[in-house]
């Protein structure tokens, strides 16, 4: 056993990590080739690391209520053994994220930086595939690149995953490109973040679209003046980029006026948008069959005929008023103050477009979603820390 714990000592995490993150994109089976991976270093974490007790409490707080809500559906005759299982390992990937960050917290920004450089580079390849295929017509074996001819899907199930992945690279350059007072354009910054804003509108994905507006507004009212600054000092780089990209979508249009016309269609009500808010309303006949624990976890497609197409529906529906308050709850009060303790606005503005998302689309099994939310918590609990450590130091004297 010692000579196995010298060894994962040895294994180079800031490297490892990255790695294993940068496969986020592929999940078009349960469980991805992440999953397993990240089961493989939440095994390292536990032998590294350890375990952080306030960690363990979250963790088996989440285990609880989807105990309950397990034996709920049970006694209620409808058990969900494919749901249970994902919810099983994101939860436990969700306590291995929480674990490394933590621990790494001198070298936090650091890896973070190097996790985005790494989703940065799956987006790219993905949208690279996403153009071959569309040029081509040559779909990738095992995988629809492509929801119909133009919309991008990925290696997702849904181009509704795909597009507000893209977001999280996307803001996280922009951050990198106004998060400076010297007035400086960093072009870098700014191509490769257009590039991964046409990622997310290659997704043709309405409730992605208001993801990217809320993330990018957050970031615009936090670095407003810096804005203004790069903008004064580069008025005429702006300009010719903004002209640039409007060239860059006449051309686009001239060579295939499919994508307008699907854009402008993706922006009204679509047929299927009725089915869905019926079925959204179905959660009040689940909350009658049980209102305080719903209907059991991963059942709400099997009594509405369709999927909730929401996170918050679909908490309500399969875990219960009692789920609700205490999972959305928790969510957003940890949301709200890390608000107030003034964390990093870069997971700040990430989340509040995932949880705006999430009022569309389902978000539980969202990997992105888990990662944010232990960054987030990461940071609540570095900055609590300090206070805690300053407070030490200054009642000391």
């Amino acid at each position: 056993m010692e000579k196995i714990l010298i060894s994962v000592k040895k294994i180079n995490l800031e490297k490892l990590i990255p790695l294993i993150f940068s496969l986020i994109v592929i999940v078009k089976y349960e469980p991805a080739p992440f999953d397993v991976l990240l089961m493989g270093l939440f095994i390292i974490c536990l032998l590294v690391f350890g375990i952080k007790r306030e960690f363990m409490f979250l963790i088996l707080g989440l285990f609880i209520i989807e105990l309950i809500s397990v034996l709920n559906g049970a006694f209620l005759g409808r058990i969900n053994y494919r749901y249970i299982l994902i919810d099983i390992y994101l939860y436990l990937g969700f306590f291995t994220t929480l674990t490394f960050l933590y621990y790494f917290k001198d070298k936090k920004s650091v890896l973070i930086e190097k996790i985005f450089i790494a989703f940065t580079i799956a987006c790219f390849v993905t949208l690279l595939i996403y153009s071959f295929v569309v040029l081509t017509d040559i779909q990738i074996p095992g995988f629809n690149i492509t929801y119909g001819k133009l919309r991008m899907q990925g290696f997702f199930k849904d181009p509704n995953v795909a597009g507000p992945f893209f977001i999280l690279p996307y803001l996280f350059w922009l951050n990198k490109m106004i998060d400076r007072e010297d007035g400086v354009f960093d072009k870098k910054s700014f191509l490769i973040a257009f590039f991964l804003a046409v990622g997310v509108l290659a997704s043709f994905s309405r409730a992605a679209y208001l993801n990217m507006f809320l993330g990018t507004v957050i970031l615009g009212i936090y670095y407003f003046k810096n804005i203004l600054l790069i903008i004064k000092k580069n008025y005429r780089w702006f300009i010719f980029c903004l002209i640039g990209i409007v060239l860059i979508f006449v051309v686009i249009y001239a060579i295939d006026n499919r994508y307008l016309t699907l854009f402008l269609n993706r922006l009204h009500l679509q047929s299927y948008d009725e089915n869905r808010f019926t079925g959204q309303l179905e959660v009040i006949s689940m909350l009658s069959e049980n209102p305080i624990l719903g209907i059991g976890v991963g059942n709400y497609k099997d009594v509405a005929d369709i999927a909730a197409h929401s996170l918050y529906f679909r908490i309500l529906g399969e875990f219960g008023i009692l789920g609700f308050v205490l999972m959305m709850g928790s969510v957003f009060t940890v949301y709200t103050y890390s608000i107030i303790r003034r964390i990093h606005i870069l997971p700040i503005a990430i989340f509040g477009g995932l949880l705006l998302n999430s009022f569309f689309v389902d978000t539980l099994h969202w990997r992105s979603f888990w990662f944010v939310l232990a960054w987030i918590i990461v940071e609540l609990l570095n900055t609590m820390e300090k206070d805690k450590q300053v407070k030490e130091v200054y009642h000391g004297k």
